[in-house]
């Protein structure tokens, strides 16, 4: 998080990686990915990134692999950028809202839904809660 932006809201600013997201690499069964190293710092870099997020009371609500960035630095790092901090907002202490709730359930942490009120029985029903 870095200061406010214009809108007085906190603004994430992150240098710019080549590269594409992790589902698309594995959908495409990219070489980089047959390395323990390589993953081991992808899924290092990803953690580490909501860590911080988290430690700055900020929920992304929508982390998937489409959302992580992975490349490669300069010298041929391996590394993993967390994207799409749009949905991402200040922790709320009371309930989802209905349109928070049915964008991003399908990838929201069970323990994210405390209230009865967050429940939609409609997921149980095999189709997305929005549908």
């Amino acid at each position: 998080m870095c200061g406010q932006g214009l809108l007085q809201r906190p603004a994430l600013v992150a240098e710019f990686l080549s590269g594409c997201s992790l589902g698309s690499a594995i959908a495409r069964q990219a070489d980089f990915l047959s390395s323990n190293l390589v993953l081991t710092k992808v899924a290092l870099d990803a953690a580490r990134g909501m860590e911080y997020c988290h430690g700055k009371r900020v929920t992304h609500w929508n982390l998937k692999t489409g959302n992580l960035i992975v490349g490669f630095s300069s010298d041929k790092v391996p590394l993993c950028k967390i994207a799409d901090v749009g949905l991402s907002r200040p922790r709320q202490l009371h309930a989802l809202d209905e349109v928070g709730v049915a964008r991003v359930l399908p990838w929201a942490a069970p323990e994210l839904c405390r209230t009865p009120e967050s429940v939609n029985e409609k997921v149980c029903e095999g189709n997305p809660p929005a549908a």
